[in-house]
């Protein structure tokens, strides 16, 4: 399992890994979609780590539906964003 920083100490999205026969572990590329809520703060660190994502070899998908990880990148201090987010991921669950 790998995460990389962003900015603001949080963890990019988890990049899975998996042993071969004890060789080093090969990086399993995904199709990944991300929803932003919250503050711009939130959609820069959204494009961090869509770059690094994009970097080690993973693509960007608009259809969640095509997509192998789902991202929300969100905010929990505003009860009404904290609604949002749970209503957000719960839709996405349902895919």
């Amino acid at each position: 399992m790998y995460s990389a920083p962003v900015a603001n100490g949080c963890a990019a999205a988890v990049v899975d890994r998996r042993r071969e026969g004890g060789n080093e572990s090969v990086v399993v590329k995904r199709k990944v979609y991300f929803v932003t809520l919250g503050c711009p703060k939130n959609q820069v660190d959204t494009e961090l780590m869509m770059g690094m994502l994009v970097e080690h070899g993973h693509e960007m998908v608009l259809d969640p539906a095509a997509a192998d990880v789902l991202v929300v990148n969100t905010c929990g201090f505003i009860e009404d964003s904290k609604v949002e987010s749970i209503d957000t991921i719960l839709e996405l669950a349902r895919l």
